[in-house]
């Protein structure tokens, strides 16, 4: 009883990291996050290197407006490119443009 039950409680407190590694998914979504927030990292940090460094903005205007953008821009490429699931008609959960 013990152990079915300490498995079955491990399995359910792993079942965010099963999701995101499953190695039964070919599209690998753990890899699709990590990308984006390397995107992300690369998008704020060439901005502050363009508009403070280069420009000669006040560092902490551009800071708050890359806080902001980027902010953005990871919510959109996460619910368009990493999380892409929907419920269709009978609510089963399918990927988008799927019937």
């Amino acid at each position: 009883f013990f152990d079915a039950f300490s498995t079955s409680k491990i399995e359910k407190n792993l079942w965010p990291i099963n999701t995101l590694i499953s190695l039964r998914n070919p599209d690998r979504p753990l890899i699709r996050y990590v990308t984006i927030y390397l995107i992300g990292y690369v998008v704020s940090f060439s901005g502050l290197y363009i508009f403070a460094d280069m420009l000669g903005f006040s560092h902490q205007l551009i800071q708050g407006l890359m806080i902001v953008l980027v902010a953005i821009l990871l919510f959109t490429l996460q619910r368009v490119w990493v999380f892409n699931q929907s419920l269709d008609k009978s609510g089963q959960i399918c990927k988008h443009g799927a019937p």
